[in-house]
């Protein structure tokens, strides 16, 4: 029983490992085009 809860434990790793890859690759361009937007927003007030 151990031994299969350490290999699920390390799976769950493994996932929210690549979760956070894929999350970060697909929210770092947004995050720079809402910093564009930002700096763009002021101009138009």
């Amino acid at each position: 029983m151990e031994e299969s809860l350490t290999i699920g434990d390390v799976l769950l790793l493994e996932i929210l490992e690549l979760v956070l890859d894929v999350v970060v690759v697909s929210w770092v361009p947004h995050a720079l085009n809402v910093n564009k937007l930002v700096t763009i927003t002021p101009k138009i007030k």
